[in-house]
């Protein structure tokens, strides 16, 4: 079964087959998993082989229902009319898979450029003794579905575009993918949804203080009625409170997520780097936030992993915005974002962009054609000097 979903792209349900393949492609997301990663997606103490991770993870692959399949068709349907007025990024097929949900934790996600994997338990509610496990509501999956395909198009989409949308929530790109300390990297908890850090932020603070060993490290004092502030530059980072998974069958790699903001710096060979004080890289924790911080992204979702996390979530706000009123904090932030998306503003760019090609073109066929008539009126005076 198949269904369109934006224009030239389709979503197919028949996807058992082609899940399996990607699960089994080692892409950037397996060629980038930590020593944690490696155990605890396998659910094993000790960290398992690339290879071994795929196949385990592959055999998590489903079918899909009748019924599940007939709630996805309206949920699909219901999406498709309300993406149209947005700049997407889309392959020509979108791969809707099912999984046990055991490799990744019970989450949903995307894989490749064309898979979204969604766990059983985030399609069906659970079964009970007195109630049989049933399909989710058409709406609740509706934007499951919308915001695992915000991340299938960011994927898809131009660097300068990611770039553009990024920037309303305050994120700048790096020249290249941020490389993790050694320590913070053999214990990072991967996001398949945002493989890699490649943008950072900018906040000002009163005081540094290093959240790991909560030691104030440097302190700024109020002379007189100025307040004195730091600018600090930070990427989020998803880390383990434990080194290695504990290997229980019921536990999840999820249960022992850290979130902190490392600190970076760019040195004087244009290198960003952590920021290191007293022999200690330098964390600002969830509590620790300033107020710059929620100023930029805003206040519609703690789900602050990544900025295209951040985005993911803001996205599913406008497309469902009526419905979820009680939810969207920021609603300044939802319009800014809703203008650098919308297929309007971005005609309106693209034809300014080809009016100004269209007036260079015009300025140098002008110039053209006078160099044409200077070089004519030259060898009109050359020919009388000639004649002469």
């Amino acid at each position: 079964m198949e269904f369109p979903i934006y224009f030239n792209s389709i979503i197919t349900l028949d996807s058992a087959e082609a899940g399996k393949k990607i699960l089994l492609t080692q892409d950037d997301y397996i060629n980038n998993l930590s020593r944690y990663d490696l155990s605890s997606k396998a659910k094993r103490k000790k960290p398992v082989s690339k290879n071994a991770l795929m196949a385990y993870q592959s055999k998590q692959v489903m079918s899909w229902s009748g019924q599940e399949k007939l709630v996805l068709r309206k949920a699909i349907q219901k999406l498709k009319p309300r993406l149209e007025n947005y700049e997407l990024f889309f392959p020509e097929v979108i791969y809707l898979v099912k999984t046990t949900g055991e490799e990744e934790g019970g989450a949903s996600y995307c894989r490749g450029s064309n898979g979204i994997f969604l766990a059983s338990s985030m399609v069906r509610t659970a079964s009970t003794k007195k109630k049989k496990s049933e399909v989710k509501p058409v709406n609740e999956l509706a934007e499951l579905i919308c915001n695992e395909l915000w991340h299938i198009s960011s994927r898809n989409a131009p660097k300068e575009t990611i770039d553009k949308v990024y920037s309303v929530i305050g994120f700048q790109r790096l020249p290249k993918p941020f490389q993790l300390p050694e320590a913070i990297n053999k214990i990072k908890i991967s996001n398949p949804d945002a493989i890699f850090v490649e943008h950072y932020i900018s906040v000002e603070v009163d005081s540094i203080t290093n959240i790991q060993n909560e030691q104030e490290i440097v302190e700024v004092k109020e002379e007189e009625e100025e307040k004195n502030t730091y600018v600090l530059d930070m990427i989020p980072i998803l880390y383990s409170s434990i080194p290695l998974f504990t290997g229980k069958k019921d536990d999840s790699c999820y249960n022992y997520l850290q979130l902190s903001f490392l600190v970076i710096e760019k040195t004087k060979d244009a290198e960003w780097k952590p920021v290191i004080m007293n022999k200690e890289l330098l964390f600002v924790g969830i509590g620790d936030l300033p107020s710059s911080f929620w100023e930029q992204v805003g206040r519609n979702t703690d789900y602050i992993f990544h900025p295209d996390e951040i985005i993911a979530d803001n996205f599913t706000h406008i497309i469902f915005r009526k419905k979820r009123q009680s939810k969207i904090k920021s609603p300044e932030l939802l319009d800014g974002l809703q203008e650098v998306l919308s297929k309007k503003e971005n005609e309106k760019e693209n034809e300014k962009e080809n009016e100004k090609g269209n007036e260079k073109e015009n300025e140098n066929k002008k110039e053209n054609e006078e160099e044409k008539e200077n070089e004519k009126e030259t060898e009109k005076e050359n020919n009388k000097e000639e004649e002469k």
